[in-house]
């Protein structure tokens, strides 16, 4: 399992955000209040992160996701920033990561989802 490149910014100083992720479902009825059930207690945590960086962080960072991690196929380990603890995350295949410039700086926005 490929592992976060140290060489990249740390994400509390750019941008950071997690919600836990949807542990259950909900079914409306034709008549009466909606139902509602859990269906898992390890449910990932949804996240989205921002990255200011270097031109040399920018290039290591679409190395990572594009070869390391299979364009968001692969899950990796990483410290969370939040927890201070080694964990997998994976990128979200069906969304991209974003990228804009700001002279001198890149900013690369994306979201991922810690793994239970």
């Amino acid at each position: 399992m490929p592992a976060w490149p140290e060489t990249l910014p740390n994400f509390l100083a750019a941008g950071y955000e997690r919600a836990p992720g949807p542990s259950g479902e909900r079914f409306q009825p034709d008549r009466g209040p909606a139902k509602q059930r859990l269906t898992t207690r390890a449910a990932p945590w949804q996240l989205s992160f921002q990255l200011k960086c270097t031109k040399a962080q920018r290039d290591a960072f679409w190395e990572f996701w594009r070869d390391d991690c299979k364009r968001g196929a692969l899950s990796f380990t990483m410290t969370d920033p939040v927890e201070e603890d080694e964990a997998s995350f994976s990128f979200l295949i069906d969304q991209a990561p974003r990228e804009s410039f700001a002279k001198p700086y890149y900013m690369i926005s994306f979201p991922m989802e810690r793994l239970p």
